[in-house]
């Protein structure tokens, strides 16, 4: 699936989920290689790496270099109102999903020094699977 098609898959999805997605205050869009399925709430917590250049430069999962990393407060994810595919996301994850949750960390003042529209879910339940 190309990216325009990709593009074209989640504004389906946000149409046809619009009222589950009214029922939460925050939605987001996750990559990740772990199999999941919908209506599953994410109970894992993302790692945060301060200091890596890319935002897609990140140790291997379960190394030691992963487990040492700083432990965040919920699931990373792209909040939804700012996303849109574009050509590499779909090369570095197996899975996409959409999540949803009443909570979540928005970082307002850059004190958790996340990403530009990265949000960080608590609880957050998988609404669709994209890929």
């Amino acid at each position: 699936m190309n990216t325009e098609q990709l593009n074209q898959l989640l504004n389906k999805i946000k149409e046809n989920k619009a009222d589950d997605l009214e029922n939460f205050w925050y939605t987001g869009i996750r990559f990740e290689e772990k199999v999941r399925q919908v209506g599953e709430i994410i109970t894992d917590f993302s790692k945060h790496n301060v200091d890596r250049e890319d935002i897609r430069e990140f140790p291997e999962f379960g190394t030691e270099e992963y487990e040492e990393m700083k432990a965040l407060e919920g699931v990373s994810a792209w909040h939804l109102d700012y996303f849109e595919f574009d050509a590499d996301q779909k090369r570095y994850a197996s899975h996409c999903y959409l999540l949803a949750s009443d909570n979540a960390i928005v970082d307002i003042d850059g004190d958790l020094e996340l990403d530009e529209n990265e949000l960080v879910m608590q609880d957050a339940e998988i609404i669709a699977q994209l890929f």
